[in-house]
């Protein structure tokens, strides 16, 4: 018998099974198994009831008392529940219980250790409860991982991932979407989409090279389909010759893989009269997208310093915000920017690279008649600055989530801009960082 399994028998010999001698109510028909899972962190417990009903699970960490509960309100007989984003190689006390009532409890289980070298993490900056749940962020190694980082700077899951995991997604359906590459492929571009549930098993992958496509600086669920970034050519003729001008197009893939949706750059903007050195091998070079809360696209153009609004039906330009276009700026335009998205207070934010002053900012705009009105506006330090890459997310509580991958940084920072939480992920940069809710309740 292995250590691991000797741990969980003898767990399992004291667990406290607590029948109150009673008739009446809810009991454990047998005894909570608790059994790996594809993913290292990760574990799952079943158990039955004698009847249906919803159990609260409750967690404490026995090394610092911490205490986590997880509720599960459907009323069922069988119940599995998911135990990740624990600390590792520590001991938990489990209890199951119905309403205030304990129908069980396991006095000693304990979480696997980090048994491989995942990342390095090094804690700059920590304030107290800085954000609640994760960050979700990457080390693009051609065998990497993604992986998730609590609120103390511990590792707490990661997933291998087989080959150079290129950016990741957390999606609507609680899963990890990793658009995966090799080292032959531009830094955030890969040729394979794959979805990973925190168990570890593979919900679903799309292999882009059966399309001849390949998929660059996002990929993500939306609405049941899969959207991408991918590389779009058209010819251009140049001083009398053929050419293929380079730019990008968004594509809708079904889970089996099959396109059922394109727009293009070139469907609104042609390149024709442009020299091919113009174009710079990639025509604006488009970074990111997102969709607004009408559901039409917004998409960013690094090289031209503009984002575009698009009707996702007509897939014609409604406006253009940046650099010659159609809105007044109040305050120092982005350039270079990237991570264009609509935050938690209806306003635009990006991630303002800044490459021309070399100034990189949290930006968010409000877009009236022809005027952007500045709403945020935060100056980073000088070693937060990022020529090329990043993204910025608003969390729940106002304060904003940073990548700023050149000095392979993640932070949390204050509307006031002060740093509340920095950590340094080490060699490779991370591509971008997402929040994920947290997993348990503190109640």
């Amino acid at each position: 018998m292995n250590k691991t399994v000797k741990h969980y028998f003898f767990a399992i010999l004291f667990m406290a099974i607590c029948f109150n001698s009673c008739k009446k109510g809810i009991i454990i028909e047998n005894l909570p198994s608790i059994i790996a899972t594809k993913n290292p962190t990760v574990k799952k417990m079943q158990f039955s009831l004698n009847d249906s009903a919803s159990v609260t699970i409750k967690l404490k960490n026995l090394v610092s008392d911490k205490e986590l509960n997880l509720e599960q309100l459907s009323k069922k007989i069988n119940h599995e529940v998911i135990l990740a984003g624990l600390k590792p190689d520590q001991d938990y006390l489990i209890q199951i219980l119905n309403g205030k009532r304990v129908l069980a409890q396991i006095d000693s289980f304990h979480t696997a250790p980090i048994e491989e070298n995942i990342v390095s993490l090094y804690e700059r900056t920590n304030t107290t409860n800085a954000f609640d749940g994760y960050l979700l962020t990457q080390r693009r190694l051609v065998r990497g991982s993604v992986y998730m980082v609590d609120n103390e700077s511990d590792l707490v899951w990661y997933q291998m991932v087989d080959g150079q995991p290129k950016l990741s997604h957390w999606t609507q359906n609680d899963e990890v979407l990793v658009l995966v590459g090799s080292a032959k492929h531009n830094n955030s571009a890969g040729d394979k989409i794959v979805a990973y549930t925190i168990d570890g098993n593979i919900s679903y992958q799309i292999d882009l090279k059966k399309q001849g496509l390949i998929a660059h600086h996002e990929s993500i669920d939306h609405e049941g389909g899969i959207y991408s970034l991918v590389y779009d050519t058209i010819p251009n003729m140049v001083n009398g010759k053929l050419e293929k001008a380079v730019s990008s197009a968004i594509v809708r893939f079904n889970k089996k893989g099959e396109v059922d949706w394109k727009w293009s750059t070139f469907d609104v903007k042609n390149p024709e009269g442009i020299s091919i050195e113009e174009m710079d091998g990639d025509w604006g070079h488009a970074n990111a997208f997102a969709f607004d809360t009408d559901g039409n696209i917004l998409i960013s153009y690094r090289d031209w310093n503009q984002i575009w609004k698009v009707d996702i039906k007509t897939g014609k330009r409604i406006w253009i915000l940046g650099e010659h276009g159609d809105f007044k700026f109040d305050d120092t335009p982005f350039n270079g920017q990237h991570a264009i998205r609509k935050n938690l207070k209806g306003d635009y934010m990006l991630f303002d690279n800044g490459k021309k002053h070399r100034q990189s900012r949290i930006v968010s705009y409000q877009l009236n008649d022809s005027t952007a009105r500045s709403i945020t506006a935060i100056n980073l330090e000088e070693h937060l600055y990022a020529d090329r890459m990043g993204n910025v997310q608003m969390l729940l509580n106002g304060d904003f989530l940073l990548c700023s991958p050149r000095s392979r940084s993640i932070a949390v920072i204050s509307p006031e801009g002060d740093i509340l939480f920095h950590i340094n992920t080490g060699i490779p940069d991370p591509y971008r960082v997402t929040h994920i809710p947290p997993f348990f309740s503190t109640k």
